[in-house]
Order: structure tokens, then C-alpha cells, then sequence
């Protein structure tokens, strides 16, 4: 059988005082202002730019557009074969140059939605409507700057 040690609590005093509570301005009736803070604007990156090797270009891809590893992977495959066969090491820059541009478009919600819009154009217009044309000199131009970022220019 345990003990029990019975302690007498103070009766008059509390140990710690709670400061006083701030009184917040009333708002008149009918104020619509919102009451909590906007929505944050959408991150310029989702990660930060990988360096352009293989492994780092794998890691980024698994987190920015995981069901495009596969495609990677065979890419590499490919390339890498080809490079083997033209004793060059020209496909492997190709093969890391095109997915570093993937992945910078990938990894910047303003590019990749700019993409997303020029594709979603490209596929559904008629080839002879102007805004055909237009979407894919978006295209282009969201490619070029991707393919420029990642090249330090």
C-alpha cells in the first residue's frame, strides 16, 4: 500500500496572476472586412533548382512530376546507349539539358501554367486558327526561358 502526501493548497493567493486581457476594437455592424489573412500568393518555386547531374535531376523530378520517372529513366537509357555507341559525351549534356528545362518548368508554378495553358491550346485549336500559332510561340517562349535559367543565362 502507497502513501499519499496531502498537500494544503493556498487558500487566498494564486502562485502565478494572469495579465490583463486587451479589450479589441469593436467593429461597426455590417463591417465585412475579412477577419484572416488572404490566401499566400503561390511559391516562384516548388523546389530549388537541382544541379544538373543525373542523380540530382532524378531526385527533383520524383518530387516535382513523379509519374514522368519512368520516361526519364528511359531517356536515359536510350542516351546513354548512344553515347556508348558514338563514343561521345554529347546525348548525356543533351539528356541533362532537356530534363534540367523540364524540371525548371516543372518546379515554377507561373511556368509550368503558362506551358499547361500554350499545350492545352496546341492540342484542342485547329491549326489554322491564329491563336494556334500564338500557343505555340508560348510554348516556345516558356521552353527558352526554362532552357536559359538552367543554362545560367
Amino acid at each position: 500500500m502507497s502513501a499519499h502526501l496531502l498537500i494544503p493548497m493556498a487558500e487566498t493567493q494564486p502562485l502565478i496572476s494572469a495579465p490583463p486581457r486587451r479589450q479589441l476594437p469593436q467593429r461597426p455592424p455590417g463591417d465585412r472586412r475579412m477577419t484572416t489573412a488572404p490566401a499566400p500568393e503561390p511559391a516562384e518555386e516548388i523546389i530549388p533548382r537541382p544541379e544538373m547531374n543525373f542523380a540530382a535531376l532524378r531526385v527533383a523530378l520524383a518530387r516535382v512530376a513523379p509519374v514522368r520517372m519512368p520516361e526519364f529513366l528511359a531517356d536515359r537509357d536510350v542516351l546513354f546507349n548512344q553515347a556508348t555507341a558514338e563514343q561521345s559525351f554529347s546525348p548525356i549534356r543533351g539528356f541533362l539539358v532537356k530534363w534540367a528545362t523540364e524540371i525548371e518548368i516543372l518546379r515554377r508554378p507561373a511556368l509550368s501554367h503558362r506551358m499547361d495553358e500554350a499545350q492545352r491550346a496546341i492540342h484542342t485549336l485547329d491549326r489554322e486558327n491564329p491563336a494556334w500559332r500564338a500557343a505555340m510561340d508560348e510554348a516556345l517562349a516558356v521552353h527558352n526561358q526554362a532552357q536559359a535559367a538552367v543554362a545560367g543565362g
